[in-house]
């Protein structure tokens, strides 16, 4: 089963039998936004919270997720990227002093 990078939630089945033995059961097979984050992306931008220090391309996660508008994104974030993306992972201590929620409200 493949998940989606954005949300991790089961996006599409994986029916190339060649891959079998190459590819682990579950994981993240390409970028492709979900049909569901691709309609977040259409309306702002998805914020992913994370753990300090751990990397750019794929880092840690800690459970706040959150989609923001696109002009608060650019009050945010000075790189333009993060619009032509469409997401941008922030730091779990950027995350708290901005108040941003966290899973089950915490």
């Amino acid at each position: 089963m493949g998940k989606c990078f954005y949300c991790l939630k089961d996006k599409e089945v994986i029916l190339d039998r060649r891959m079998k033995d190459s590819l682990p059961h579950e994981g993240v097979y390409n970028m492709e936004p979900c049909p569901e984050c691709e309609a977040l992306m259409a309306q702002g931008v998805i914020l992913i919270s994370v753990k300090p220090g751990s990397g750019s391309a794929n880092p840690d996660r800690t459970g706040g997720w959150v989609v923001i508008t696109a002009q608060a994104a650019e009050r945010l974030f000075d790189d333009p990227q993060v619009l032509e993306k469409r997401v941008a992972f922030m730091e779990d201590d950027a995350w708290d002093k901005v108040g941003l929620p966290r899973e089950g409200g915490q």
